[in-house]
Protein backbone atom coordinates (compact mmCIF):
# COMPACT_ATOMS: atom_id res chain seq x y z
CA UNK A 1 0.00 0.00 0.00
CA UNK A 2 1.23 3.47 -0.77
CA UNK A 3 0.14 5.94 1.91
CA UNK A 4 1.28 9.14 0.18
CA UNK A 5 2.08 10.03 -3.39
CA UNK A 6 5.77 9.61 -4.30
CA UNK A 7 6.46 7.42 -1.25
CA UNK A 8 7.83 3.91 -1.47
CA UNK A 9 4.90 1.43 -1.19
CA UNK A 10 4.95 -1.17 1.58
CA UNK A 11 3.11 -4.41 2.25
CA UNK A 12 1.60 -5.52 5.55
CA UNK A 13 -0.90 -8.19 6.52
CA UNK A 14 -4.36 -6.55 6.33
CA UNK A 15 -5.40 -7.92 9.73
CA UNK A 16 -2.45 -6.21 11.41
CA UNK A 17 -2.88 -2.94 9.56
CA UNK A 18 -6.64 -2.48 9.33
CA UNK A 19 -8.72 -2.04 12.44
CA UNK A 20 -12.47 -2.31 11.96
CA UNK A 21 -13.34 -1.78 15.61
CA UNK A 22 -15.56 1.04 16.81
CA UNK A 23 -14.01 3.73 18.95
CA UNK A 24 -10.67 5.47 19.01
CA UNK A 25 -8.39 4.68 16.09
CA UNK A 26 -4.77 5.60 15.67
CA UNK A 27 -3.82 8.05 12.93
CA UNK A 28 -2.60 5.30 10.60
CA UNK A 29 -5.75 3.18 11.19
CA UNK A 30 -7.97 6.15 10.32
CA UNK A 31 -5.87 6.82 7.23
CA UNK A 32 -6.16 3.20 6.09
CA UNK A 33 -9.93 3.25 6.55
CA UNK A 34 -10.18 6.40 4.42
CA UNK A 35 -8.00 4.87 1.69
CA UNK A 36 -10.00 1.63 1.59
CA UNK A 37 -13.22 3.62 1.38
CA UNK A 38 -11.78 5.82 -1.37
CA UNK A 39 -10.39 2.94 -3.46
CA UNK A 40 -13.37 0.63 -3.05
CA UNK A 41 -16.19 3.13 -3.46
CA UNK A 42 -17.69 2.21 -0.09
CA UNK A 43 -20.10 4.80 1.25
CA UNK A 44 -18.82 6.30 4.53
CA UNK A 45 -22.36 6.91 5.77
CA UNK A 46 -23.26 3.19 5.51
CA UNK A 47 -22.49 0.34 7.89
CA UNK A 48 -20.86 -2.89 6.69
CA UNK A 49 -20.36 -6.43 7.89
CA UNK A 50 -16.73 -7.47 7.48
CA UNK A 51 -15.25 -10.95 7.38
CA UNK A 52 -11.52 -11.56 7.31
CA UNK A 53 -9.63 -14.45 5.72
CA UNK A 54 -12.65 -16.10 4.11
CA UNK A 55 -11.91 -19.41 2.41
CA UNK A 56 -14.19 -20.79 -0.29
CA UNK A 57 -13.63 -24.22 -1.76
CA UNK A 58 -15.69 -25.44 -4.68
CA UNK A 59 -15.71 -28.12 -7.32
CA UNK A 60 -17.13 -27.58 -10.82
CA UNK A 61 -17.31 -29.65 -13.95
CA UNK A 62 -15.80 -28.46 -17.21
CA UNK A 63 -17.25 -28.79 -20.72
CA UNK A 64 -15.29 -32.06 -20.97
CA UNK A 65 -16.97 -33.21 -17.75
CA UNK A 66 -13.72 -33.07 -15.82
CA UNK A 67 -13.99 -32.01 -12.21
CA UNK A 68 -11.95 -28.92 -11.27
CA UNK A 69 -11.30 -27.82 -7.70
CA UNK A 70 -10.92 -24.18 -6.75
CA UNK A 71 -9.64 -22.98 -3.41
CA UNK A 72 -10.05 -19.22 -2.93
CA UNK A 73 -8.99 -17.14 0.06
CA UNK A 74 -10.13 -13.54 0.44
CA UNK A 75 -8.31 -11.24 2.87
CA UNK A 76 -11.44 -9.21 3.54
CA UNK A 77 -15.08 -9.33 2.43
CA UNK A 78 -17.42 -6.39 2.96
CA UNK A 79 -21.23 -6.48 2.83
CA UNK A 80 -23.42 -3.45 3.31
CA UNK A 81 -25.71 -3.73 6.33
CA UNK A 82 -29.30 -3.08 5.28
CA UNK A 83 -30.82 -1.74 8.47
CA UNK A 84 -34.54 -2.29 8.95
CA UNK A 85 -34.75 -5.13 6.44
Amino acid sequence: MQMHEHEQPWIVCPRRLLSLKNGNLSEYQSSIRRKISEYSGLNNSEKYYVWSEVKIKTEVSTVDEEMKNFDYTFDLLFQRLNEGK
